[in-house]
C-alpha cells in the first residue's frame, strides 16, 4: 500500500490547504496546542517539538508547499505554478523545511519529501481532515454526548467527512428518525447498535429482526425486554435461528448507529440530557462504511452473544 493510501482521511490526502474550507480552524487549534506546549513544557526537546510544528502548520506557504510535495517530487518551477507563489517565497520556505529534515533536494534541484516528511504530513492530513469533520457539522458534535465513540474511532473520525445531517421539520417530528429506517431498508444486511428503544418500534424491529433481511443487532439489558416484550421470544428465537445474531451490552453507549451496505447513521444522546430523535448524521461513503463497521465490531466484542 502507497503512502497516499494510509491516511484515515481518505480522499483529503489529495487536497491542498488552500482547497479545505476549515483550514483557518485548524490553524487556530494547531496555535492553542503549541501555546500550550510553550507555556507547559519549557525544554529543550519541547522547543524542537514546537518548532517543527511551526514549520508544517504556521505558515500557509509552508503547509502548502508540504502537502504539494506529498503529490511527488516537484522542482521550484512546478511549486510556483501549484501555489501561486513567487519563486523567492518558495525558495526560502524549502530552505526552512530542509533545515528540520522534513524536505530533501536532488542534485537536479527537485524537491520531495523525506520519510520525516512524509510522516508529518500524514498526521497534518488527518488533523485537517479530522478538523473539517467536526467544523462542518460544529453544533452536532459540540450539543450531542460523543462518550461513546472510543477513542480509536474518534481518532479517525475524518472518514466522515461530507457527512450530510438530517434533522426533523415541523411537518414531520421524526423526520431524522424516519430517515433512519429508511436508509436500512434499502440494504439486505445490517449491524444496528440501540441503546434506545424506537419511538415506533414496529416500524424497526418488526422489519429488521425478523424480516427478511440478515441483521446484527446490539442493544442495552432495557432495549432486548423490549423488544422481547414487543415482538415476543418465540418470534425472536425464530430470528436467531434464521441467521440474525443478537447481543447485550451490560453499559449504555448513549448512541444508536447503523451501518448497512451503502451508508452508515448516527444518533446521540444530547449533553447531560436524553437520546436526541431530531438529528442523524449519514454519510455513504467506503471509508465512513469501513469506520462504522469498526464502531459496531468494538460494541460486539464489548457484549455477550444472546442464544
Amino acid at each position: 500500500m502507497g503512502d497516499e493510501e494510509r491516511s484515515g482521511c481518505g480522499a483529503s490526502r489529495r487536497c491542498t490547504a488552500a482547497t479545505l474550507p476549515c483550514y483557518q480552524s485548524f490553524k487556530v487549534c494547531v496555535w492553542i496546542i503549541i501555546w500550550d506546549w510553550d507555556m507547559a513544557l519549557k525544554t529543550e526537546m519541547s522547543d524542537k517539538v514546537c518548532k517543527r510544528l511551526r514549520a508544517a502548520t504556521c505558515s500557509d506557504q509552508r503547509t502548502e508547499l508540504l502537502l504539494s510535495l506529498n503529490e511527488g517530487k516537484k522542482s521550484v518551477g512546478d511549486l510556483r505554478e501549484a501555489l501561486q507563489v513567487d519563486g523567492p517565497t518558495i525558495i526560502h520556505a524549502l530552505r526552512m523545511l530542509q533545515t528540520i529534515h522534513f524536505v530533501s533536494e536532488d542534485g537536479e534541484r527537485v524537491y520531495y519529501l523525506t520519510a520525516i516528511g512524509k510522516n508529518m504530513v500524514r498526521k497534518l492530513i488527518d488533523l485537517i481532515g479530522d478538523t473539517e469533520v467536526i467544523v462542518e457539522h460544529e453544533k452536532f458534535w459540540i450539543e450531542h454526548d460523543l462518550s461513546g465513540i472510543p477513542d480509536q474511532l474518534f481518532d479517525r473520525i475524518g472518514a466522515l467527512r461530507d457527512s450530510t445531517l438530517v434533522a426533523d421539520t415541523k411537518r414531520d417530528p421524526l423526520t431524522a428518525y424516519h430517515s433512519f429506517v429508511a436508509f436500512l431498508e434499502k440494504s439486505p444486511t445490517v449491524e444496528l447498535i440501540a441503546s434506545v428503544y424506537a419511538p415506533d418500534p414496529r416500524f424497526l424491529y418488526d422489519e429488521f429482526v425478523v424480516g427478511h433481511k440478515h441483521i446484527e443487532l446490539v442493544v442495552t439489558e432495557s432495549v432486548l425486554h423490549h423488544v422481547i416484550e414487543e415482538l415476543g421470544q418465540v418470534r425472536v428465537n425464530e430470528a436467531l435461528r434464521a441467521g440474525d445474531k443478537l447481543y447485550v451490552l451490560r453499559h449504555d453507549p448513549r448512541l444508536v448507529f447503523a451501518v448497512a451496505d451503502h451508508v452508515i447513521v448516527l444518533m446521540l444522546c444530547r449533553l447531560g440530557g436524553g437520546f436526541d430523535y431530531s438529528a442523524a448524521l449519514t454519510n455513504e461513503s467506503p471509508d465512513a462504511i469501513a469506520w462504522g463497521h469498526d464502531l459496531f465490531r468494538h460494541y460486539v466484542d464489548l457484549s455477550e452473544s444472546v442464544v
